[in-house]
């Protein structure tokens, strides 16, 4: 029997039970993160709150994958608003260009600062694949020289900022609020490597160390999510996918250079995926006074004859199409899986005893190595496994939240 097919993959269903769980999800766009990332702000520090909470979804698929900063791409947005008689101020006209240009290298300079994260990752990750972050690395200084160029470019994006306010407030613009707000509600963030920064403030609701404390004292085998797939099940909440990318099909694949059939596994007659979790919530993300939600509209008129339109910051490529507004938060998951014993045999454990490393299921890389720990119990019919977790004692976003304002193509 066909259970899982090319027309409904893992993650809806993983999707439509998260949403039984926590409707909230389904209030917004969700994205599966492409690789969990650590839920760094436990600890309150402002540091690990910027980095988490400043970043935007580059994907407008069913996966996020962090991008440029959201403050410097709302700020690009204000700017660029149409200004009574603006186009006749030639200050006003080349403090912008300026600005523009600046959020064009900045733009450059972050994609050479990832893609020597992305060579420093292949080279530096441990046996399952796993390494810090792009927002850590960054901080670190392994990516100290990219941070400082970077750096110094969003302090004269700041001062050329200052500059617009204040033509955009002697125009009387309409958006002469927006653009005077925008130096405001700043905070110090200092940097681990790095010196002291006046940056906008980006906060984290609830409370995740007081979570995580709550979490670790529960009584054993209590679970805060606890769910199983089988592909039999009636999806009551559709997964909204604004527009289909590169997605990765059925969320299931390993690291190996032969190739492996993973929709066998998925298909199985006896296919069961368990997913526990100790600890599981969502956080919003909060923006300071400096935001208003009502400029990030695709409908907002832009200024004509400057450097960008409405597509530029709302269209598949723009940096504005999602605004965040939640992170998922998975502490301690642990998966189970059931399928044939035959399959196991074939699939899994004959690939782990040759080139596999580890096996992705939305997301998270599981250690399927000889010598991994997999508990491993097989009868005549099914083989059950449950994997190893990475990273077990630090919370992990699994998922993104986000506002919709994306403008189709």
């Amino acid at each position: 029997m066909t259970k899982i097919t090319n027309q409904t993959t893992q993650a809806e269903y993983f999707y439509d039970a998260l949403v039984s769980k926590f409707p909230g999800l389904a209030s917004d766009i969700f994205q599966f993160a492409t690789t969990p990332i650590p839920a760094t702000w436990v600890d309150g520090n402002e540091s690990s709150v910027y980095s988490n909470a400043s970043r935007t979804s580059t994907n407008v698929s069913g996966f996020y994958v962090p991008g440029t900063n959201f403050y410097n791409s709302y700020a690009s947005l204000v700017n660029s608003l149409k200004v009574s008689n603006a186009n006749k101020d030639p200050n006003y006209l080349t403090t912008l260009r300026d600005y523009n240009n600046l959020q064009a290298i900045y733009t450059t300079e972050l994609q050479s600062a990832q893609a020597a994260y992305s060579t420093w990752k292949s080279l530096n990750s441990d046996g399952s694949g796993n390494a810090p972050p792009f927002p850590t690395w960054l901080n670190s200084v392994n990516g100290f020289q990219y941070n400082s160029k970077l750096n110094n470019i969003q302090g004269q994006m700041t001062a050329l900022q200052s500059n617009l306010t204040r033509i955009t407030k002697e125009l009387k613009s309409p958006y002469a609020v927006a653009s005077e707000n925008l130096t405001k509600d700043q905070i110090t963030v200092t940097f681990p490597n790095g010196a002291p920064q006046k940056l906008p403030r980006f906060g984290i609701s609830g409370n995740l160390a007081n979570d995580k404390i709550n979490w670790d004292t529960a009584p054993k085998g209590q679970y805060a999510l606890d769910i199983t797939i089988t592909g039999n099940e009636t999806i009551k909440h559709p997964w909204k996918i604004l527009y289909t990318q590169c997605v990765e099909e059925h969320c299931l694949n390993f690291s190996t250079k032969n190739a492996v059939n993973t929709s066998r596994i998925i298909q199985d007659e006896h296919y069961s995926l368990n997913f526990k979790a100790v600890g599981a919530e969502s956080y919003p993300i909060e923006m300071g006074t400096w935001y208003d939600p009502t400029v990030v509209n695709p409908d907002i008129p832009i200024e004509p004859g400057g450097d960008f339109n409405s597509a530029s910051f709302f269209g598949l490529n723009g940096p504005l199409h999602l605004v965040p507004s939640a992170f998922f938060v998975l502490y301690k998951p642990t998966m189970t899986l059931t399928v044939t014993t035959t399959t196991y045999e074939q699939y899994i454990k004959g690939k782990a005893s040759a080139s596999v490393n580890w096996l992705n299921i939305f997301g998270i890389r599981f250690d399927v190595s000889q010598g991994s720990g997999i508990i491993e119990k097989s009868g005549p019919t099914t083989t059950t496994i449950t994997m190893p977790i990475p990273g077990a004692n630090t919370p992990q976003i699994i998922g993104l939240q986000s506002k919709n304002t994306f403008l189709a193509p």
